[in-house]
């Protein structure tokens, strides 16, 4: 009997896609030529610098991103530090913008940019806090594969490397001007063998195997709900670091922008629709994914493409933060894994929903 394809987009990655792999070791793409370390996840990078400054002032409070994972708080709150934040919102004419007071008094200011397509806009704000003694963490997981970026002002940079390619860990911290005290030395394969099964099933399912989804689809959720788990004494796992060193950067940021441009130029003047950031500049611009704000039921929406088999994300539904995001945002994929082919399945669902 011949084996048909599941034609499934999003959600989990499977091990990363063969055709993205090349011959030869290439770490270039990434923040090295400062003392850095790769970490398990990018929540492990957020403890790790926090340790590091704490070895040479006294933490009392962070100022943050009201729209932010939880995972990003955590290891403030779980080292005793108070977490302020400032407001991310959405403007119909100016898109995605922030209200952050440069005045504020604050130990360390967590700065963000978000889903690879904002034209960097908190140099100047980061350079403030800087002046003032102030320790920067700068998260660059959304803008990780953008090319240029972040603060000359940036103390610190972490990212959750994981979030782009399919690998069952995987995060980095870099310190900017000395060395980290202290580095991941713990070996984590043992805490990866749930991760890389239902990657290897999901695969199988998706080549058109006979293979319970909710096996693998279990078996992810329950390694994804171990992150938070596990300390930063764990180094990032073997094979994931082996497939970051081999990854066609130039391949990948390619499919990615092509994925992107066309999905902003179906969705953008939509009814109801509204493109979160405006403007990406697709000669610096790396999508993560590409956000839009629905004008009425989000929810609808998203239940409408899953549905219909497209597992598209929302950033960060259970946030006790609420903003005039939140509730109205839904992530488009727009991954490596896919081709315009398959946005144009996308935009079709979402202009049939629209009632086009």
């Amino acid at each position: 009997m011949n084996k048909k394809m599941v034609n499934e987009i999003g959600s989990y990655f499977t091990l990363e896609n063969k055709y993205l792999l090349s011959e030869e070791s290439n770490l270039n793409w990434l923040p090295i030529n400062h003392d850095f370390t790769f970490t398990y996840s990018g929540r492990a990078a957020i403890e790790l610098a926090i340790k590091d400054i704490q070895s040479y002032k006294k933490i009392e409070n962070v100022y943050m991103p009201a729209y932010c994972c939880q995972s990003m708080i955590q290891p403030f709150e779980d080292a005793g530090i108070q977490v302020d934040f400032y407001d991310v919102f959405y403007r119909d004419d100016k898109g995605l913008q922030y209200d952050i007071d440069d005045t504020k008094d604050c130990d360390i200011f967590f700065a963000m940019s978000y889903f690879g397509l904002e034209k960097y806009s908190l140099n100047n704000v980061v350079e403030v806090f800087s002046e003032n003694n102030t320790a920067i963490i700068e998260d660059t997981t959304h803008s990780l594969l953008s090319k240029g970026g972040n603060s000359t002002a940036t103390h610190y940079s972490i990212a959750s490397i994981r979030k782009w390619f399919g690998i069952p860990s995987g995060g980095i911290v870099v310190k900017y001007d000395g060395n980290l005290i202290e580095k991941p030395t713990e070996n984590s394969k043992h805490l990866v063998m749930k991760a890389i099964s239902g990657m290897k099933k999901k695969n199988k399912y998706l080549q058109g195997e006979d293979i319970d989804k909710n096996i693998f689809f279990n078996l992810l959720k329950e390694s994804e709900r171990n992150f938070p788990k596990i300390d930063s004494n764990y180094e990032i796992d073997n094979i994931s670091l082996n497939i970051i060193k081999k990854i066609d950067i130039s391949a990948m940021q390619k499919r990615r922008i092509e994925n992107a441009s066309y999905l902003y130029s179906q969705l953008q003047g939509l009814n109801s629709i509204r493109m979160l950031i405006k403007g990406p500049d697709w000669t610096f611009n790396v999508p993560l994914f590409v956000p839009i704000m629905v004008e009425g039921n989000r929810n609808s929406l998203h239940k409408f493409l899953i549905d219909n088999g497209v597992y598209c994300p929302i950033h960060w539904p259970n946030s006790e933060r609420r903003t005039n995001i939140t509730d109205n945002v839904i992530s488009i994929i727009c991954d490596h894994r896919y081709t315009v082919h398959d946005m144009r399945f996308i935009t079709g669902l979402i202009k049939k929903w629209l009632g086009k």
